[in-house]
């Protein structure tokens, strides 16, 4: 293949440096295993020199992990220079994306190349590619793609690119915009999500809808299942029991009356009190339903949702069963019911998994292997094999978002100073940003390989594309890239 494909100058890439952390050289036991880790990672900057700032930041933290002084200097530092990285990465995924679909015809676009970009991305990274999207080409990144995509693979990005409080909404729209209400996709998502998460959603949808998300709910919840419809609303807008209080002698007196309603027999003009059994469940903690379900088995030999079963309607049951389980088990719980039957319901895989990210990601992983032992990329991988781009996206997105990076944010975007001086936070909050700078930097990898095989393939090279991808990367970078590269194509770079 020729080189002779330039079309334009190359633009140099923007470098985003920092002068190294100056500490004294004295010698310290902590050593952390993490740290280690990352320092092998950090090929492209540590290794050639320990004058580099990633190199001397990983030395500070491994010498000088109790010095207040250092340690904030290390996070102010290191903060600042993952948000240059975030901002550089937005702005370099939108041109992508801008790329990926001007590469063909309307409706045709290079999906190997959106799906690196989008799938492989925090959902709080995304929201910056989405504004950064917007600045250049003034147009709305989340319809630019649903034009693009379509089917299963259209709503797996779609979902994918929501912010945590946007899923929220789009999910409610989704469930409530056709003709009739879907209300088993409401209840996995009032089960899905905490009442902070859920309350940020609403504000979301109304600010959206200019109208009262209750007053939507009342209307598209009908009579006949106003019973959902007052645990949803409960759900919505009543406070709950802080997640770590257990109380036992009151969990007790709940089990007992939850006992006298489930032996209640309508035939005897006796009915089941479903506004009573709401109103406890909506209330307690996850731990506090959780623990009153084993009170309830052990007392009256029965699973507590069994005994609910054939009392209320199946809606409302399933969003009962749904509260008295850890949410990562119910989404596992949901995911592999996706799997079963003749054919995979691919609505509600995509729909679970473009909610998914940072440490609930984590948890429904680990909930479903323990549960169903399989990885859950593996069961994914089978229910959908050969279904080209949707198989690449939901792999790609599970992969990204399934490492311990994904909510690395938590702890690397708040105030240096609501540590307080204290030394040992100061440390974790460094580790995290360690961590997320690795993940910064995994995401360009990721962008150039998908960059440098559009350059290459077909019948010529286009010569701007390769330099401005291989010319602005020093030789430990490159490195990274060669890797992988042979991962995704089988064939070295």
């Amino acid at each position: 293949m020729g080189c002779g494909g330039s079309k334009e100058d190359v633009e140099a890439q923007p470098v985003l440096e920092e002068t190294p952390v100056s500490v004294p050289n004295v010698q310290s036991e902590e050593a952390q295993e993490q740290i280690q880790v990352i320092e092998t990672l950090q090929i492209d900057e540590t290794k050639p020199s320990e004058t580099t700032f990633i190199a001397s930041v990983l030395r500070a933290r491994q010498l000088h992990s109790d010095n207040v002084e250092i340690m904030t200097d290390c996070c102010t530092r290191l903060q600042s220079h993952n948000r240059g990285l975030k901002n550089y990465i937005a702005i370099a995924d939108a041109q992508a994306v801008q790329e990926a679909v001007d590469a063909g015809w309307i409706g045709s676009c290079n999906d190997k190349k959106l799906i690196a970009v989008l799938c492989s991305r925090t959902k709080t990274q995304l929201q910056k590619t989405i504004k950064a999207y917007f600045q250049l080409y003034d147009k709305d990144l989340r319809k630019v793609v649903k034009g693009e995509t379509g089917g299963d693979y259209g709503r797996m990005m779609y979902y994918a690119m929501s912010s945590r409080d946007s899923y929220i909404a789009d999910v409610i729209d989704q469930a409530c915009g056709g003709f009739g209400c879907d209300e088993s996709m409401l209840v996995d998502l009032f089960v899905m999500f905490g009442q902070e998460r859920l309350y940020a959603g609403k504000k979301v949808w109304e600010d959206k809808h200019d109208k009262s998300l209750i007053d939507y709910l009342n209307k598209e919840l009908g009579h006949s299942y106003r019973h959902l419809r007052g645990l949803i609303l409960k759900l919505l807008k009543d406070p709950q029991d802080a997640e770590d209080e257990v109380d036992e002698e009151k969990l007790t007196l709940q089990a007992d009356m939850l006992r006298a309603e489930t032996q209640k027999w309508t035939i005897l003009g006796n009915d089941f009190n479903e506004d009573l059994v709401s109103e406890t469940l909506s209330v307690n903690s996850v731990a506090a339903n959780q623990r009153l379900a084993v009170l309830y088995e052990n007392k009256y030999n029965q699973s507590l949702v069994k005994a609910l079963e054939g009392k209320c309607a199946k809606r409302f049951h399933s969003a009962l069963s749904g509260l008295l389980m850890e949410r990562t088990d119910y989404i596992a719980k949901r995911l592999e019911e996706a799997f079963k039957g003749w054919t995979t319901d691919r609505k509600v895989l995509v729909r679970f998994l473009g909610g998914l990210d940072g440490d609930l990601m984590l948890g429904v992983a680990a909930a479903y292997e323990r549960k169903y032992q399989r990885p859950l990329d593996h069961a994914v991988r089978n229910e959908i094999r050969g279904d080209g781009h949707m198989e690449r996206a939901c792999l790609t997105w599970l992969r990204a978002l399934a490492e311990p990076t994904g909510g690395s944010e938590e702890f690397t975007e708040v105030d240096i100073e609501s540590h307080g001086g204290e030394a040992p936070k100061l440390a974790h909050m460094l580790d995290a940003l360690l961590i997320e700078n690795d993940a910064l930097l995994r995401f360009i990898v990721s962008l150039d390989v998908e960059v440098i095989r559009e350059a290459v393939k077909g019948y010529g090279t286009d010569d701007t594309k390769l330099i401005r991808a291989l010319a602005t990367r020093n030789k430990q970078f490159l490195a990274r890239v060669s890797v992988s590269y042979r991962a995704a194509y089988g064939e070295p770079l």
